[in-house]
């Protein structure tokens, strides 16, 4: 077979698998947004790991606690000072995320903002 029979294979054509290292760095690398409430981070946290599911690079049955380590590790500095209490007691990743969001709601209802009611302490 002659070099010019060969087809050419362009770069967007070859996908590369992305590795468990890359997947795992990247799903514990997430931090909440300044403006991003905690389901909204929730819910980018859990679609990184649901796609690491899908590649095959984490087991079903280590989502849950990886989600809950991430959630509490990329939460704001300001939000995690008010919950932190709630990791210690709360294994289930859905069960937590509803908790740290009703807890955020209620520091809104009392007029104040995570980072305020923070520094009252």
């Amino acid at each position: 077979m002659a070099e010019a029979d060969v087809p050419k294979i362009n770069d967007d054509q070859v996908t590369i698998p992305e590795s468990a290292q890359s997947i795992l760095s990247r799903l514990y690398g997430l931090k909440q947004g300044e403006a991003e409430d905690a389901g909204a981070f929730a819910g980018r946290l859990k679609d990184a790991i649901l796609q690491a599911v899908q590649l095959g690079r984490v087991r079903r049955e280590d989502v849950d606690t990886m989600l809950c380590e991430a959630f509490e590790g990329g939460l704001r500095r300001e939000t995690k000072a008010v919950t932190s209490y709630l990791f210690a007691s709360r294994k289930v990743f859905s069960e937590l995320v509803v908790d740290v969001k009703r807890k955020e709601k209620d520091l809104i209802d009392k007029g104040g903002t995570v980072a305020s009611v923070r520094h009252q302490k």
